[in-house]
């Protein structure tokens, strides 16, 4: 406690990516077009709007009891992410389609990536070849943090500032920016202490949202 106390330091923290970084990201993919992008496309907007770890990205299935830790029901008003394992236990999350701007929704995005890879089972994001091939390899963790930080790193951001977190945090951040409620944001990421959940809410203006401006003098 006392070392802790003489070298005190905020704890380091990846950066998160918002709302508007993924919708560069997501026009950089387009432009590009094959289909590394269009699964990086489905693969970054499902865990962005999931507010999902890497390992909750990874193990997505096409449909339950297929091997993975949890799997995708979608509806006509989006589609919910059953996480049947999973660090804080199972929880299902509701995303809704996009409907302001649909070519950057990911339930379209997802839908699209699996029609244009064929997969009608098994894990959702596979592994690609450096020849362009799709294979049955499930992704892992390490390649989906390789692809959040190359998307970032288009946009100039320095990859040390970025991970996989930064999926997860961006989305919480920019829904809390937004005025999401606690409560919502809580369902969503499946914490337990509240605590925590706030320790993900990393505002980029840290001015603009501070609580001093709800007092009316202020």
């Amino acid at each position: 406690m006392g070392i802790r106390r003489h070298h005190a330091a905020p704890p380091a923290r990846k950066q998160p990516l918002m709302i508007q970084d993924m919708d560069r990201i997501l026009d950089s993919l387009a432009a590009k077009g094959d289909l590394r992008a269009i699964r990086n496309s489905a693969m970054l907007m499902v865990g962005w709007a999931g507010a999902l770890r890497r390992s909750e990205i990874s193990g997505l299935d096409v449909a339950r009891d297929q091997g993975g830790n949890g799997y995708i029901e979608f509806s006509g008003q989006g589609m919910d992410i059953i996480l049947v394992r999973s660090k804080t236990g199972p929880r299902s999350v509701a995303v809704p389609l996009r409907k302001r701007v649909p070519d950057k929704c990911p339930v379209r995005l997802l839908q699209r990536w699996l029609d244009e890879a064929g997969i009608g089972a098994g894990p959702i994001f596979r592994r690609i070849t450096p020849s362009g091939i799709l294979t049955n390899d499930r992704l892992g963790g390490a390649s989906i943090s390789a692809a959040v930080k190359t998307a970032a790193k288009r946009l100039g951001i320095s990859s040390a500032a970025i991970g996989g977190h930064s999926l997860r945090a961006g989305s919480v951040s920019s829904a809390a920016d937004a005025g999401a409620s606690l409560a919502a944001l809580q369902a969503t990421t499946g914490h337990k202490q509240l605590g925590t959940l706030m320790g993900y809410i990393r505002t980029r203006d840290r001015f603009a949202s501070s609580a001093l401006w709800a007092l009316p003098n202020w």
